[in-house]
């Protein structure tokens, strides 16, 4: 595979629009919040958005990543099962972005960074072991 079609699945893996959409109501929430004014710390709500975007897509490539003999089956298209991209690739590239939406969070205040920490464990413990 070339580094287009490999850097094209590691994108795939994210769900994009799933992740946009997680971050869309990640702002919507921080706008209601905020009583429907202009937000009144633009930077946190940026950090908020952009940690759930960077967390769902980490969620979304590991979640692919332990469903990879399944997908084999089920779903062969899927950028691991089609060769786009090698498993340990991905468990790398969703540690990454875990990694940055972990130091995103600590730009949040401090219920909200537990809450990001206790999601990302969450996230990765269903994944792995209740699946």
């Amino acid at each position: 595979m070339s580094l287009t079609e490999r850097i094209r699945g590691l994108i795939e893996l994210t769900r994009p629009s799933n992740a946009m959409a997680s971050g869309v109501l990640t702002f919507t929430g921080a706008f209601v919040a905020d009583g429907g004014t202009v937000l009144t710390d633009g930077a946190a709500a940026g950090a908020a958005v952009a940690t759930t975007i960077l967390a769902t897509g980490a969620g979304m490539a590991i979640n692919d990543y332990f469903d990879r003999d399944i997908d084999r089956i089920n779903n062969p298209e899927r950028p691991i099962p089609r060769g786009a991209v090698a498993p340990r690739t991905v468990l790398a590239f969703s540690f990454v972005l875990f990694a940055i939406a972990g130091v995103l969070a600590f730009m949040l205040p401090m219920l909200a960074t537990a809450i990001a920490v206790v999601n990302f464990v969450a996230l990765v413990t269903y994944t792995e072991l209740l699946k």
